[in-house]
């Protein structure tokens, strides 16, 4: 992944978006006071990520489950 044409951020350490200091997910990182709006802990993102997976399996839609290579992941908010 070539870092050069994304911005740099060191709002959160820790950041599923953040790699080597720069956000891979937002074009613009100045949030003045407030907080990286995108930004979530691990636990937050495996719980997010398994809902997904979890309405994906209910309504039917093994293609969308194939297709981005989802798979339930271990809770990890009993470690933290």
């Amino acid at each position: 992944m070539d870092l050069k044409k994304y911005k740099p951020c060191n709002q959160r350490l820790g950041c599923r978006a953040c790699h080597n200091g720069k956000c891979v997910a937002l074009e613009d990182t100045d949030f003045g006071v407030c907080g990286c709006p995108f930004y979530k802990t691990e636990a937050q993102c495996r719980k997010q990520e398994n809902e997904n997976f979890d309405r994906l399996s209910r309504i039917g839609r093994r293609d969308l489950i194939r297709k981005y290579n989802l798979r339930r992941r271990p809770d990890v908010s009993q470690y933290v």
